[in-house]
């Protein structure tokens, strides 16, 4: 092979290098964790009335696993709700749409708080909460790009990680703040690095 030839397949290889990372449809993040507890190998560890935490992203070249917990949520009607510690984990691939691991946790979940959501969202309606819900979804699918991008933080990739930091801690439940830091602190460090804060960090 000559010189110029040699030099073209170069370029051409590092072009596919840095290559952006194609992304995910829209909506594909929150369909794939809708379905992951009626799809295997989910649908047969983990129960279907334990709720699901906000997705959190993954290292990932194609930008698209992520990690979810699922955690009982129990009380009677006109009883104080309880909220216990998480008592199963899936990585999800959203753009296949399904789980690629789940597992049940080990020990007993223990009541840890008499409520799941931040109290501002007690203002909101079922369809504001939705609305911001879908929100956090595509914001999540956004910040997973950047996340496994490679590249450095410009200024408008900076925006964008604070727009999603804003959006998760709108919705996330206070409570389980140590359990999402434990999820990916890599990832909640490199935020905190493009935003200037992040979650508290966990042991």
């Amino acid at each position: 092979m000559n010189r110029g030839l040699a030099l073209t397949a170069a370029v051409f290889l590092l072009a596919a290098c840095h290559k952006p990372l194609r992304p995910l449809p829209p909506g594909a993040l929150r369909t794939a964790i809708q379905d992951a507890k009626s799809l295997p190998p989910c649908s047969s560890v983990i129960a279907n009335e334990w709720p699901y935490t906000w997705p959190v992203p993954l290292a990932d070249a194609q930008a698209s696993r992520f990690k979810i917990l699922f955690y009982p949520f129990t009380g009677d009607p006109g009883a104080e709700p309880s909220l216990l510690t998480p008592a199963g984990e899936a990585v999800l691939d959203a753009r296949m749409g399904k789980p690629t691991t789940c597992q049940v946790l080990p020990g007993i979940p223990k009541v840890i708080s008499h409520q799941r959501w931040p109290s501002a969202t007690d203002e909101l309606s079922m369809k504001d909460f939705q609305s911001r819900q879908d929100e956090l979804y595509e914001k999540t699918q956004t910040v997973a790009s950047l996340y496994n991008s490679g590249r450095g933080v410009s200024p408008p990739d900076a925006a964008s990680a604070k727009q999603y930091l804003e959006a998760f801690e709108s919705l996330a439940e206070p409570d389980l703040l140590p359990y999402y830091y434990r999820m990916n602190p890599a990832f909640w460090e490199w935020l905190r690095g493009a935003t200037g804060r992040s979650i508290p960090k966990a042991p």
